[in-house]
């Protein structure tokens, strides 16, 4: 490697290089992801696409490794992107794939089923079945089993705050090193008909029921007494 003048003269060039090719793929009216993609570095990563969780086209997973892993220690990140639980495809986020295992992790993206096919809590189920999925065969990418952690972006978020908080979706069976969120919606309270079409039945997003919502509400104060003068 150059160093002194020769080595800051090639970082220039590169730097060049780089800002020459994003600028073009602005110009081509590239998106934001298209971006993050192109510039992620997938070279030092090796990725296996489009692995069955469970049954259905948008049960499939995708996992990212680092390029010289060859043990089965490395932690591991279950990511579940956003999208208001109607939109989004694990293929838009390989940047972040790439970028985690660039860092030595195991990372597991998997695709959920989103609405209007399916309602809450069906995103969350999808997500417990990846986790499932990753405790039984993380160790064959050289990840550890048992230091699994989920992270989200937005609704994925939310997905990811319930598996860790509410025990009936993992059932006990896979213990979570860590949970990260990232511009989750973490409370839904109170629960409102309009801002949850996405919820089935009589359950909010945030997995309460809506009578038991309505109990906890606090009844209005009392108008104070008048008196006369």
């Amino acid at each position: 490697m150059p160093t002194g003048p020769r080595r800051i003269a090639l970082i220039v060039r590169s730097t060049r290089r780089v800002l020459v090719v994003l600028g073009a793929m602005l110009l081509a009216g590239c998106s934001t992801i298209d971006l993050l993609n192109a510039t992620s570095p997938v070279a030092r990563t090796r990725v296996v696409e489009g692995i069955a969780y469970a049954s259905g086209d948008r049960r499939q997973l995708d996992v990212y490794r680092p390029a010289d892993l060859d043990t089965g220690s490395a932690p591991v990140v279950v990511f579940f992107y956003g999208g208001r639980w109607s939109d989004g495809q694990r293929a838009d986020y390989g940047f972040v794939g790439a970028a985690l295992a660039e860092r030595g992790m195991v990372v597991v993206i998997p695709d959920y089923r989103l609405y209007p096919q399916v309602r809450f809590p069906a995103f969350v189920e999808d997500g417990a079945e990846a986790v499932r999925w990753t405790r039984d065969h993380v160790a064959e990418f050289g990840g550890d089993p048992e230091a699994i952690h989920v992270m989200g972006h937005s609704a994925g978020a939310h997905i990811a705050a319930m598996l860790t908080l509410d025990r009936r979706y993992l059932e006990g069976q896979v213990p979570l090193a860590g949970m990260i969120g990232l511009a989750g919606p973490y409370d839904f309270l109170p629960w409102k008909p309009r801002i949850c079409a996405t919820c089935s039945d009589r359950r909010s997003a945030s997995g309460v029921a809506t009578d038991r919502v309505r109990a906890r509400r606090r009844p209005a104060p009392a108008a104070a007494p008048r008196t006369r003068g």
